[in-house]
């Protein structure tokens, strides 16, 4: 009877174990998506902020020449 019992509390544990490496892995998991979901906005902030080649082209250009 008491190793019936030793065996519960053993599989207890190792589902309980189990239980939270899931949810420290998903954290993980969900850290590392949103560390890229803000270097994308980043990102693209930044490439909104810098002139086209085109642009520059167009505003570094000597008069009557022009960018593409």
């Amino acid at each position: 009877m008491a190793a019936a019992a030793a065996a519960e509390v053993l599989a207890a544990a190792a589902a309980a174990d189990l239980a939270a490496e899931a949810v420290a892995e998903d954290s993980a998991v969900a850290a590392v998506l949103a560390a890229q979901a803000e270097a994308a906005a980043v990102q693209q902030a930044y490439l909104a902020a810098v002139p086209t080649v085109a642009a520059q082209g167009a505003y570094f250009a000597p008069p009557g020449i022009r960018g593409p």
